[in-house]
This record gives structure tokens, C-alpha cells and sequence, in this order.
């Protein structure tokens, strides 16, 4: 009877990321990320006991993502404290990009190799996630 949470994130944040926080090889980083882009996916059809939630959305949608919270949980009445906790921990936040949007291919510095490389490795994933990969 277990409920699980899964939070998902673009592949050109993830990587960029796994970059900066841990020195991640961007290979790897790829196919890391378009692994689990394409577990998640398949899972979203599978379960009716996940709830998958978007990182973006803890920033940008804190109030629309703690009522999904709380139905999912059966929690009525702590979307405050859920907002007010998405607000003030931030711990391991290293990501200086503008969070009012995710990020796309357009929006990193990475080498033209870098970014084809992104294209094969990860395109697949993206599209499975619906996640677009040039800026819009």
C-alpha cells in the first residue's frame, strides 16, 4: 500500500547538473538520465500508486503541486506547510539558470559536439517525457 513520489527534471538540466555538482562525464550523464527518462515513461502508465511531479513545479507551482500532494497522500488541509517548505529548502541547489522556465539546448554553453551528442543520447528520453530540447 505504499505511495511513491517521482520527481522528474529535464535531461539538459540533469546533466548540466551531474556536471557541475559531481564532475559527471557528459556521456554518462547522457545515458544515465535517458535510462531513467525511459523507466519513468513506461512507468507513468503502469501504477496508479506513483504520483509524478516535476521539479519545475516545486519552484514555479508550489500551490498547484501541494493540493496534488495532499490529495495523493490524503492529507487535506497541509498545502501551507508543503509550500512553505518547497520555499525555504533549497539544500543542493547549485543551478544558477532562470527558474522560471526549463532549460533547453539553447540555453547551455556546451560545445556544438556536446549538444549532438545530447540530441542522440538523450533525444529519445526527452521526447518520452515530453520535454522539449531547443528553446522554444
Amino acid at each position: 500500500s505504499a505511495k511513491i513520489i517521482v520527481t522528474m527534471r529535464t535531461g539538459v538540466e540533469v546533466v548540466a547538473s551531474a556536471q557541475l555538482k559531481f564532475g559527471a562525464p557528459f556521456e554518462q550523464a547522457c545515458r544515465q538520465w535517458n535510462m531513467a527518462a525511459m523507466e519513468t515513461a513506461a512507468a507513468r502508465a503502469q501504477t496508479e500508486r506513483t504520483l509524478f511531479v516535476e521539479q519545475f513545479d516545486m519552484t514555479n507551482n508550489t500551490a498547484v503541486l501541494a493540493e496534488r500532494l495532499c490529495d495523493f497522500l490524503g492529507r487535506p488541509g497541509k498545502e501551507a506547510e508543503i509550500i512553505e517548505f518547497l520555499g525555504v529548502n533549497r539544500e543542493g541547489q547549485t543551478s544558477e539558470h532562470d527558474w522560471t522556465r526549463q532549460q533547453t539546448l539553447g540555453d547551455v554553453s556546451w560545445p556544438e559536439a556536446h549538444k549532438a551528442v545530447f540530441r542522440t543520447l538523450c533525444g529519445g528520453g526527452m521526447r518520452a517525457m515530453g520535454y522539449p530540447i531547443e528553446a522554444l
